[in-house]
């Protein structure tokens, strides 16, 4: 008799444990499909704790529930992206960060690394992101401070850096300007991925340089104008109206040798355009390095424009060409 009430124990206890477990499934199904409709309708505020209770509650019946449960995290990891993603081009900045840095911690506490370097990868671009949106503003200040949360995320953020740089540019800091210039293209060597951002931050840096130093020339400052062309040179190739205003600021300090040398560039790259300006600035060169022969040569060559007269008064009358 002892023996039989103890199997009839044990069979009550399987039995109700059985009871509970499939009880248990029952509900992770419902929460599962509940929280999948909320996925699937795009309403990730309330389908991402719906998705986690899910997860946590599969995790806790084990085996029975485990399809469930995995087909719930994968949805959950999803589910912050998108969430985070749409926050941002709503333009609501940090409410995205926050949701992908939650997305961080859970990916984590379920074991899912790949998500997790998923989500620490779009964080920085979202602090960038903010930050070209402030810049577009003329929020200076605040664009590099969140330029600078970006590298807090990732010390070799490109965005970040190119920011920075357009930032400087727009101040007239160019020494600052260039070092985040070379920040960014050493962030992107070598990747196929970031070549064109890599180009991208080099044109900013090329047509910040090249248009400084038309300014500087504009008021007289040869020296400082021709430091601003060559250091824009580093960045990109020069094209003829570039060549051209080097010349004009080396005639401008008597480099003559160099004035023509430019000169001759410009008249290279502009192919088939107007070259009535540069002829002009050739022959001042030529004519500076006592070449009379090669000036009558170019002043002859200007046929049009604002610099006939003065070409036509230096043949006729300062070297009276043959």
């Amino acid at each position: 008799m002892k023996l039989y009430g103890k199997l009839l124990m044990i069979t009550a206890m399987v039995a109700f444990g059985l009871s509970v477990s499939a009880q248990t499934v029952e509900a992770v199904g419902q929460k599962y499909n509940d929280a999948i409709e909320l996925y699937k309708a795009k309403n990730y505020a309330q389908a991402i704790p719906a998705l986690k209770q899910t997860v946590d509650m599969g995790n806790k019946v084990g085996d029975a529930a485990a399809d469930m449960t995995s087909s719930a995290q994968s949805a959950l990891m999803k589910a912050y992206k998108y969430y985070g993603v749409t926050l941002y081009k709503k333009k609501k900045y940090d409410e995205s960060v926050k949701v992908l840095k939650e997305g961080v911690a859970a990916a984590k506490k379920y074991g899912d690394e790949k998500s997790a370097k998923k989500f620490q990868s779009i964080i920085p671009q979202i602090y960038a992101g903010h930050g070209n949106s402030l810049l577009k503003s003329k929020k200076y200040d605040e664009a590099l401070a969140e330029f600078d949360k970006g590298l807090a995320e990732n010390p070799k953020c490109i965005r970040s850096f190119m920011g920075k740089e357009s930032v400087y540019k727009d101040k007239g800091d160019f020494t600052k300007m260039k070092e985040y210039a070379d920040k960014a293209i050493e962030a992107g060597a070598g990747s196929s991925k970031q070549a064109k951002r890599v180009q991208q931050a080099k044109r900013i840096a090329y047509l910040g340089l090249y248009k400084a130093g038309g300014e500087e020339l504009g008021k007289g400052n040869s020296s400082k104008a021709i430091a601003f062309f060559n250091d824009a040179l580093k960045y990109g190739n020069g094209d003829a109206d570039l060549y051209l205003n080097m010349a004009l600021g080396y005639n401008a300090l008597k480099k003559f040798s160099k004035g023509i040398e430019a000169a001759k560039k410009s008249l290279t790259l502009k192919g088939d355009g107007d070259k009535n300006a540069i002829y002009f600035v050739l022959a001042q060169a030529y004519q500076g390095a006592g070449d009379n022969a090669n000036a009558c040569t170019y002043f002859k060559k200007v046929k049009a424009g604002p610099n006939v007269d003065a070409a036509k008064y230096q043949v006729e009358q300062v070297l009276k060409c043959k």
